[in-house]
């Protein structure tokens, strides 16, 4: 349920970044390994409006972005992204937001989503 949870969250902040009436987004999946640890690696591409530089510093900060007052659009707060992140690391993983291309921000993100490929989650009681 909490795996369903954290791609939905990032799912969903692809189709709401995305002004065109299309939306598409590329997904690819890979085994990995790094620093001896294995990962599957997930890479969601999406079209969108991107997510620029100055501000993927703190995405995954919910209290800063509150005292800030920073929002991701009218009527949101942003804090989907600290969601997305507290779900990452449950699983032991590792969560990264680039361009899509390289030298511009403005044309899709590529989010590179690390999970440990062994990590088991006992129920809460």
């Amino acid at each position: 349920e909490l795996l369903s949870e954290l791609f939905f969250n990032i799912l969903t902040n692809s189709v709401k970044n995305t002004s065109n009436s299309i939306v598409k987004i590329d997904i690819g999946i890979s085994e990995i390994i790094e620093d001896k640890i294995e990962y599957l690696e997930i890479k969601i591409t999406d079209y969108g409006r991107g997510i620029d530089p100055k501000i993927r510093n703190v995405l995954f900060d919910r209290e800063l972005r509150i005292q800030r007052g920073w929002k991701a659009r009218e009527g949101s707060l942003g804090l989907g992204m600290s969601i997305i992140k507290s779900l990452v690391d449950i699983f032991g993983g590792k969560i990264a937001y680039n361009s899509r291309i390289a030298d511009d921000w403005t044309k899709g993100t590529i989010v590179d989503l690390k999970l440990l490929k062994s990590k088991k989650i006992e129920p809460v009681k």
